[in-house]
């Protein structure tokens, strides 16, 4: 098991840096030193691999030393999912983020033949739901958790909970010229479409 601390930007964006210790096996116990004051997280995660193996722990870091911070850590819950699209989606990618950090949450895992996946390690954490290598001209039209449909930047998963992940046909395709201010077209520019929420 590793302790890591990673600092968090004012508005809660956990950051690369920090610093990191190994906990004793015999003790239980981790230090880490030479860490300047500000706030940080505390994330536990498994030797090998991106998975947290707990809850991440607010930590604010002064000029004193801070003894006894205790963190729980559980092997957490396994969550069967699946991902519904009439195409199929065998080798698309499901992830778990947590919030605050691209790298850092549950290990991402392969959807099979029939579009099912297992999570493991799964902790009482919102999380947000990420699905990569999905098929050409189909993307994430919703995500649902015991049947009822969630925001996947928001996930709770109670023990024993059933995702699904629809997929809907991309099938709009929008065409327009970008002007500069006296109505010439500006070639080379980029155009992205990025949703309001």
């Amino acid at each position: 098991i590793v302790v890591n601390l990673r600092p968090r930007a004012a508005g809660g964006l956990l950051l690369m840096g920090g610093g990191g210790a190994l906990v004793h096996p015999g003790e239980r116990t981790f230090e880490i030193k030479g860490v300047r004051p500000g706030a940080y997280v505390l994330v536990v995660q498994s030797m090998g691999g991106p998975s947290a193996a707990g809850a991440p722990f607010p930590i604010e870091v002064g000029e004193q030393h801070i003894d006894g911070v205790e963190l729980s850590v559980s092997e957490g819950v396994q969550i069967a999912g699946r991902i519904l699209s009439e195409g199929g989606a065998k080798g698309a990618m499901v992830r778990l983020e947590l919030p605050d950090s691209v790298w850092t949450g549950v290990a991402p895992v392969t959807a099979g033949e029939n579009g099912e996946f297992t999570l493991k390690g799964v902790y009482a954490n919102p999380y947000r739901v990420r699905v990569a290598g999905l098929p050409a001209n189909t993307y994430v039209k919703a995500v649902k958790l015991n049947g009822q449909v969630v925001n996947p930047d928001s996930v709770n998963f109670p023990a024993g909970a059933k995702l699904e992940i629809l997929l809907g046909k991309a099938s709009a395709e929008l065409k327009g010229v970008v002007l500069v201010a006296d109505e010439k077209p500006l070639a080379g520019a980029t155009v992205a479409l990025i949703p309001e929420s």
